[in-house]
């Protein structure tokens, strides 16, 4: 049974990767910068491989295989970003440049922010990458301690 699943999914790989390529235009997100639209369309096969048993050889595959392709790019934007975002971004009482129309400013008067703020603010951090060019102070205030010999050496904030 595995075998001719796998031979079955061998043989699908190129509508399957026809598919995934028509979606390319739509990985817009370049905050996850750990993750380019390969590392997608790779998570997406393994999806449809281990799905595999659930696809009708009596329907076409193209349709099927577009179902997953779109939920998944759903799931992996969901988990890698969404699910930790301000839910500020979503309010529509949000005002650009972080203001609110209800409380002036995003602050801990608003209870979803100040939910969002204790339990997800950490792990949004963690997530999503800053870019170097404007933390350069954090990056090259460190010093090595010369005293120690050289494998063994850290780097000490001054």
């Amino acid at each position: 049974m595995e075998d001719n699943k796998i031979k079955e999914y061998e043989q699908s790989l190129p509508v399957i990767d026809e598919q995934l390529n028509k979606r390319s235009d739509q990985w817009k997100l370049t905050s996850l910068s750990w993750m380019d639209y390969d590392d997608v369309k790779q998570i997406i096969r393994i999806h449809i491989f281990n799905k595999w048993e659930q696809y009708d050889p009596t329907k076409p595959l193209a349709p099927w295989v577009n179902k997953i392709i779109t939920h998944q790019i759903k799931n992996i934007i969901r988990n890698n970003f969404s699910n930790f975002a301000s839910p500020c971004s979503k309010c529509p009482a949000s005002l650009p440049d972080g203001g609110c129309e209800v409380y002036e400013t995003q602050c801990e008067k608003c209870p979803i922010f100040n939910h969002w703020n204790k339990r997800k603010k950490d792990a949004y951090n963690i997530k999503v990458p800053l870019s170097l060019e404007f933390h350069g102070h954090e990056t090259e205030t460190f010093q090595s301690s010369d005293n120690l010999p050289r494998w063994s050496r850290t780097y000490i904030a001054k």
